[in-house]
């Protein structure tokens, strides 16, 4: 009912709140689809949905990319514009006009201010291992109150250190990853 709504992080994507009903807390979801299917892509979706556009204080964890890796990309879904054009700042075809420069200039710019006012963080792990997680999540939690926090990804987590065996299958090391991240959804 209404302490139950008021922990939900609801997304403007009709089907997939029809669907799922938000995000509520403490609850733990795994996005699972083979390489190249877009996971990464819609976690960072929901990411900017909560964070940005909701301003819901969002850790975004990843093992790859940094704070500026994350803006381009979010540039570049925000404005319609190649990362590579932005990263290179060549997004000015010299058959246009420089108006039209000057508009995909003020449209990144309002978007980037937009993106550094937004309650999005991003911490890059580079070997994900759950301690240096909890540690992250701890520490945003902490300071930000953190409502939401993304994992990606956590076929990367390594959970053998932590858990201290070893020769385990994918299966395994996934079920023990999604356990402690449970456990931390609860926690925080």
């Amino acid at each position: 009912p209404l302490a139950r709504q008021q922990n939900t992080i609801n997304m403007p994507w009709r089907k997939f709140q029809k669907a799922v009903g938000g995000f509520r807390a403490e609850q733990l979801v795994i996005i699972s689809a083979k390489s190249g299917q877009g996971k990464s892509a819609f976690a960072l979706n929901v990411g900017i949905e909560a964070g940005v556009t909701q301003k819901i204080p969002t850790l975004y964890i990843n093992s790859e990319l940094c704070n500026d890796d994350m803006l381009e990309r979010y540039l570049s879904y925000t404005c319609y514009v190649d990362s590579k054009k932005i990263r290179e700042g060549g997004y000015r075809d010299e058959r246009t006009e420089t108006k039209l420069h000057a508009l995909f200039e003020k449209a990144i710019n309002r978007e980037r201010d937009k993106f550094y006012k937004g309650a999005l963080s991003f911490v890059t792990i580079p070997d994900l291992q759950i301690n240096n997680i909890e540690r992250a999540i701890h520490k945003d939690c902490m300071e930000r109150g953190t409502r939401m926090v993304i994992v990606d990804y956590i076929g990367r987590m390594d959970i053998t250190k932590t858990a201290g065996v070893k020769d385990l299958q994918e299966w395994q090391i996934m079920r023990l990853a999604a356990n402690r991240l449970k456990t931390l959804a609860q926690k925080y």
